[in-house]
């Protein structure tokens, strides 16, 4: 990774070997006096497609001003693509860093496709979207993008898996909305299919229902298995019952 704070003193010291203040460093930039600012107290780096130009203004090379060699931020920043099949995950990561969206999503498009997840952090959610529908329909690993889903696009995915009857819905669970865990649950319920592992991620209100209507219909030791998922008050009650149950039965 970068180290802002030796880049911003780096920067600072070639702005005053160029007898050059924040403000005029800024105007020849075409950025703000605040932008420079925090370059220098190391608070933020310069964006990758600024790079090449600062270099030029300040006198010195990419590499010089960065402090470390990177194949990938240097070919970025002259506006030239990197050999993407040469380059190691930390090169990659470093660029992605301190890249605006647009750039990282072209990044995206030459990878190698294990190398993918290193650039999701810097990626915007409507276009991991897309690449993990484009996954999914490829029937390629889908779980490195969940994480980095909306909400929403998390639960059409979901949706998607229970009704193309994909086996591995597990994966879902943890990125899933509760009315959508919830409808998936009860539909599960209805068709007689095991419940059991959406139980972590369930509300307390849908473990409820789930509980009660175990007890209906298979009785108390059919609601054993939610007891550790309720909170304790219904917990307690159907342990109640249970011990009542069995004192009877003695």
């Amino acid at each position: 990774m970068f180290d802002t704070m030796l880049i911003g003193k780096k920067i600072a010291e070639l702005r005053k070997r160029k007898n050059m203040t924040q403000p005029e460093l800024a105007d020849e930039m075409g950025v703000s006096f605040q932008a420079v600012s925090n370059w220098e107290r190391g608070n933020s780096m310069p964006d990758i497609s600024k790079l090449s130009e600062l270099a030029e203004i300040l006198g010195t090379s990419v590499d010089d001003l960065l402090g470390k060699k990177n194949p990938v931020v240097e070919k970025i920043a002259k506006n030239e693509e990197p050999d993407f099949g040469n380059v190691s995950r930390e090169e990659l990561t470093e660029a992605a860093e301190i890249s605006k969206p647009h750039i990282v999503e072209e990044m995206a498009k030459k990878v190698n496709g294990k190398d993918i997840v290193l650039l999701l952090p810097f990626l915007g959610e409507e276009y991991i979207a897309k690449l993990a529908n484009e996954a999914y329909s490829e029937g390629r690993d889908i779980s490195v993008y969940l994480p980095f889903l909306d909400e929403s696009d998390a639960d059409a995915l979901f949706s998607r898996a229970i009704a193309d009857g994909r086996e591995n819905i597990a994966i879902f669970l943890p990125f899933a909305s509760d009315k959508k865990l919830a409808e998936a649950a009860a539909a599960y319920k209805k068709a007689g299919k095991d419940v059991m592992p959406f139980l972590p991620f369930l509300d307390d209100e849908t473990v409820r229902t789930l509980a009660s209507d175990a007890l209906k219909s298979g009785g108390l030791t059919a609601a054993l298995p939610y007891l550790a998922f309720l909170d304790n008050g219904d917990a307690e009650s159907i342990a109640e019952r249970i011990l009542h149950k069995k004192a009877d039965n003695e």
